[in-house]
């Protein structure tokens, strides 16, 4: 999943990096030759689902041996299994702002249309995860 969640935020942010003399990046990168997403190739979308699999992998295998429980003030922090999510979407609602300002619209749809399952499972998830509340009978 990690590899996946890594592949669908580049759908949005890496066509529009490649736009970024049309906003305040700056035109940072090409590719030469181009591609068929939005100028981009196909293998930079694999080349990042490789990598999220294997940054998930190698923390996988070797957080057993380097050592528990998180320092007591991290433990502390309320709802700190939200910090991950929230830090994904707040990327990605900034990469669509950003999509929208510079008034690219077929890509906003795109990104949108790949964004919305995923969110929307994601709430599912995060609503059968949350406390309920039951009110007392009678």
């Amino acid at each position: 999943m990690s590899g996946l969640l890594f592949m669908l935020l580049d759908v949005v942010i890496d066509p529009l990096a490649v736009r970024g003399d049309r906003w305040f990046l700056g035109q940072i990168f090409s590719y030469p030759e181009g591609g068929p997403y939005f100028g981009v190739p196909l293998s930079n979308f694999a080349g990042w689902l490789l990598l999220g699999w294997a940054i998930v992998g190698a923390y996988l295998a070797l957080a057993p041996r380097l050592g528990g429980a998180p320092p007591a003030w991290a433990a502390r922090l309320p709802g700190r299994a939200l910090y991950a999510p929230a830090l994904f979407y707040l990327v990605l609602v900034f990469n669509l702002a950003v999509t929208w300002a510079i008034e690219e619209p077929a890509l906003l749809w795109a990104g949108l249309l790949v964004h919305l399952p995923v969110g929307l499972l994601a709430l599912a998830r995060l609503g059968e995860t949350l406390p309920h509340r039951t009110e007392p009978a009678g």
